[in-house]
């Protein structure tokens, strides 16, 4: 073959290799996938100096007070009106910036919610930070050296004190710290356990863990021992665990939803398959999109509410950027929508999704938030 083939296919294949850059690239603007105009979104607002925002939670910061939207960022955190997003002030982290999830809860039962941080997905330290920014306290690198998989907060005693368990990549133990800090006993597990989800099978205020690997569901208490075991074979590998309300005739409490790369199944604390769950039609369409979700009552219709992180190369740039993709189904998929973080270079590890309900007193609507890098994103129904 001679030279003048070679470098004409040379020429086209470069050509081809970067018109598929390009592609990749305008696939990451943002942009409204669909919408059958039955939700509207009704406002943006930018949160300066709070990094990017990690979580959303409405809270009391003091026993007493008034609920205010907090919008938990990688450096801070800022305090918003409920009705108005206006800003109520922010407060950084005297820390280092998170790395993932950052929930907000009154980790020792003294009226003060903390900001807590948890280690994940095999990066960070699982941290707590008091309503000042200052650090209570942080995980040592020998933590960090384990590669955690996942923590979660798990009132075992219901004295309203948590402690934080922690599964990591590399061992089949979870390591278990109470709110101060202080090491107790690891809990043995069977399996490497990628999610934590703590759950409450009696209601009595004494929660258990439900851990889950690629293929069961445990439900252990503090010691270990094994209160439910779940095998859910039709849903491929598992991936993640949610709580969710048992909307069956006449049933009361909680049930599990879990998601497989084939699909979902839901599941009662006890074991117990959830036959009335979501409409096949639903499981189809949720399938492989696994997620935060909220579910969100708008007069008459209740909404399920999606989000996703997902993260793209850049080419010809060569970074990495993250994108949020959010689904509102009301039976059918009616709006999608494709979310970028404040800047075209920004890696976000979490994003933050909220329902707040409405209420009456204030003459507040229902809406859905989602906080995402800077920006927290308000949803209605139309």
């Amino acid at each position: 073959m001679s030279m003048v083939p070679l470098r004409v296919l040379f020429v086209v294949l470069a050509l081809a290799a970067l018109g598929a850059c390009n592609r990749v690239t305008q696939e990451m603007t943002p942009r409204v996938v669909l919408d059958a105009g039955r939700v509207q979104k009704d406002a943006v607002v930018r949160i300066d100096g709070v990094g990017t925002i990690v979580a959303l939670q409405l809270a009391a910061l003091r026993f007493g007070a008034q609920p205010e939207l907090l919008a938990v960022g990688s450096q801070g955190y800022a305090r918003l009106d409920p009705m108005t997003l206006q800003s109520l002030g922010a407060t950084s982290f005297a820390g280092s910036p998170s790395k993932g999830q950052v929930v907000v809860r009154d980790i020792d039962g003294d009226g003060a919610v903390d900001l807590v941080r948890l280690a994940e997905h095999w990066i960070g330290k699982s941290a707590v930070f008091a309503l000042d920014g200052s650090l209570r306290w942080e995980d040592s690198d020998e933590v960090t050296k384990r590669a955690p998989n996942a923590t979660a907060l798990v009132d075992f005693d219901g004295d309203a004190r948590f402690e934080f368990v922690t599964a990591f990549n590399v061992d089949r133990s979870m390591r278990v710290v109470d709110c101060d800090n202080k090491q107790v006993p690891e809990i043995p597990c069977v399996e490497r356990t990628h999610s934590l989800l703590a759950v409450d099978i009696e209601g009595d205020g004494r929660q258990e863990l439900a851990c889950l690997d690629g293929r069961d569901i445990r439900i252990v208490d503090a010691a270990g021992t094994v209160r439910t075991s779940i095998r859910p074979a039709d849903c491929g590998f598992l991936s993640d665990l949610e709580l969710v309300q048992d909307k069956r005739p006449g049933a009361v409490g909680k049930a599990l939803l879990v998601h497989g790369s084939l699909g979902m199944s839901m599941w009662t604390l006890d074991g117990e398959r959830v036959e009335a769950g979501e409409p096949a039609a639903m499981q189809r369409r949720l399938a492989n999109f696994d997620g935060t979700r909220v579910t969100a009552k708008w007069g008459a219709t209740e909404w399920d509410v999606r989000a996703r992180l997902v993260h793209q190369q850049a080419f010809p740039a060569g970074f990495l950027a993250s994108r949020v993709v959010v689904r509102f189904f009301d039976g059918q998929l009616a709006y999608e929508e494709v979310l970028r973080g404040a800047g075209e270079r920004e890696t976000m590890l979490a994003f933050g999704l909220l329902e707040l309900p409405a209420d009456a007193a204030t003459a507040r609507p229902a809406c859905v938030l989602i906080g995402c890098g800077a920006d927290v994103i308000r949803y209605r129904a139309r």
